[in-house]
């Protein structure tokens, strides 16, 4: 795939604190392996090496001495995800571990042989893609303070008005997710939601209308979404949302929370609409080797399938 270099992930300060040199060659190795993770590693065995002196910034800590030190740097840097790898079986350290933020994982951080589980690594790697978004979200938020973007065009990847990704960047995305759903053999699924008469509000009220209608809608759809789930538009009127590590039943949950969100009217300068909008569903289960182009085919057989059936229904896929 030929990446607008535009849209190139920015790079992870990625901090490795563990008294086991494999661990950190091991964390270093899955982030590497992993080509959409661009990251800066710095290993170090225990906090006592970086005291007294500035830590600088990191975006992804990952520990594996102890409760105490999660605790520590979770404190010290705030805009970090930490991750500890060694779970604690004292309660106490556990309610410290929840207070402070840390992400706690339910697992040996070590397999047979002391190499990485591919449980720790698969988090690893799906807590560093989430840290590049939030810099990429901000890097973008920055730019669109000073100059104007287009909802469709290819130089950025996120339309200024909804905070969604584009079109162009919202397909890139998918196939991204679904190669990596593919990979770590994952259940993915994919909604789309279709407004019924989006060009003809757009021709009888205008672009400043439907501007500030968007930027409404926008926000009631955020409110019911994950911060791990994908958003963007997919077309006039067409949102696209990837919905990563979810089976069929939870695509189902989110298409229900999506509905609930759209069934009030949105008012603008007086206009009320009343939302008319057609949703599909598509899922891949896990260990189940799908293409990106056949999910989204299937996915357009399926909101047209939702068109001629009865409005604010979902139709699943088969």
């Amino acid at each position: 795939m030929v990446r607008n270099t535009d849209n190139i992930p920015p790079n992870l300060s990625v901090l490795i604190v563990s008294s086991h040199p494999q661990i950190g060659k091991e964390v270093r190795s899955t982030l590497e392996e992993e080509e959409l993770i661009q990251a800066q590693i710095t290993l170090i065995s225990h906090r006592g090496e970086i005291a007294g002196r500035s830590m600088g910034r990191h975006h992804l800590v990952i520990v594996d001495t102890g409760a105490e030190d999660a605790c520590w740097f979770a404190g010290r840097l705030p805009d970090a995800s930490v991750i500890l790898i060694a779970r604690p079986e004292d309660v106490l350290l556990k309610a410290s571990l929840q207070a402070s933020g840390v992400i706690d994982l339910p697992s040996s951080p070590r397999s047979s042989g002391g190499a990485l589980s591919p449980f720790i690594g698969r988090t690893i790697c799906y807590h560093a893609l989430r840290q590049q978004i939030v810099l990429l979200n901000k890097r973008i938020t920055e730019t669109a303070t000073t100059k104007s973007l287009p909802m469709y065009g290819h130089s950025t990847p996120f339309d200024p008005r909804t905070g969604w990704h584009t079109h162009a960047h919202i397909v890139d995305r998918c196939q991204e997710e679904i190669v990596r759903a593919t990979r770590y053999s994952l259940p993915i699924a994919l909604t789309m939601v279709e407004l019924e008469g989006y060009d003809e509000i757009e021709r009888k009220y205008g672009d400043e209308f439907v501007n500030e209608w968007m930027t409404l809608l926008a926000q009631r759809l955020r409110a019911v979404c994950r911060h791990c789930d994908v958003i963007g538009h997919y077309g006039p009127g067409s949102i696209l949302a990837i919905l990563t590590n979810t089976d069929v039943t939870g695509g189902k949950r989110f298409c229900e929370r999506i509905n609930q969100a759209l069934l009030p009217s949105i008012s603008v300068h007086q206009q009320t609409i009343d939302l008319v909008w057609s949703t599909a569903l598509v899922s891949r289960p896990e260990g189940h080797p799908t293409t990106p182009t056949e999910l989204l085919n299937q996915l357009e057989r399926q909101i047209d399938r939702a068109r001629r059936a009865d409005k604010r229904g979902v139709v699943v896929s088969d």
